[in-house]
């Protein structure tokens, strides 16, 4: 190289339409020599980096080859590129979905923004006395899995702003909701920690009341009430602090 000339350096690989076979208003719709067709209509050469993120290399041969998105987790980043197209589109785990552009899955709670928790949060709070109302007596707590509780589902779907990112994030920090039902639906985000383990037999000390065999029905009776004020201090406290969180 002569003095004083500047190199430079090596561009990627640009998708072009050259490998293209066919194509309708400038998108390609069928690549050719082994490229892949992309969703915004352009071929990725074979050999060249691979399909962007969240998605993985589909199809055999020379023709008809195209990024497929993946609606899980794409395993396909640790491969060599000769091994690209065997890589394969996995299951979210418990209390998880896919995130666009992103190989890997996210904790459906991370989909709440905060000014969709606080509306969420808000609506949540005026529908408590219908939630309340479908507390297990024994656990003091709601399994959705084995009640219906329609004043509170009326309820929420009259919210404004709702979405189910932030309903599981709320549900899964609130002390009424129980274990049985945050296990496979919280990805291992909930209040208190333990909570998300169906393992866990037990549940937080709001959730559980004092042994009442030598006690008489009024006094079981304030017990219940003050667990009950104590839930609703708790559920004020999850619905506050997980939306600036």
């Amino acid at each position: 190289m002569k003095r004083g000339m500047s190199s430079t350096p090596p561009q990627p690989e640009t998708p072009t339409l050259t490998d293209c076979k066919t194509q309708v208003a400038g998108k390609c719709t069928l690549c050719t020599n082994g490229s892949y067709l992309t969703m915004t209509g352009i071929c990725l050469p074979a050999d060249g980096p691979g399909c962007p993120p969240g998605f993985i290399q589909h199809g055999s041969g020379t023709e008809g080859k195209e990024c497929k998105e993946c609606n899980g987790q794409a395993r396909r980043r640790n491969l060599q590129k000769t091994e690209q197209a065997a890589a394969k589109c996995d299951p979210c785990g418990n209390g998880r979905v896919s995130k666009t552009n992103h190989d890997g899955c996210q904790n459906i709670q991370d989909t709440c923004d905060q000014s969709q928790c606080r509306s969420c949060a808000k609506c949540i709070k005026a529908s408590e006395s219908h939630l309340t109302g479908c507390l297990d007596p024994k656990d003091n707590c709601t399994d959705f899995n084995k009640v219906w509780c329609p004043g509170f589902m009326d309820a929420l779907t009259k919210c404004e702003g709702f979405s189910l990112g932030c309903y599981h994030k709320l549900l899964c920090n609130s002390p009424k909701i129980c274990p049985s039902w945050k296990a496979h639906r919280c990805g291992g985000k909930c209040t208190p920690p333990n909570s998300c383990s169906f393992l866990q037999t037990n549940t937080s000390e709001v959730h559980t009341l004092p042994a009442t065999s030598n006690l008489s029905v009024s006094q079981i009776l304030r017990q219940r009430e003050r667990v009950s004020v104590t839930n609703a201090n708790s559920l004020d406290e999850a619905l506050q602090g997980k939306c600036s969180g």
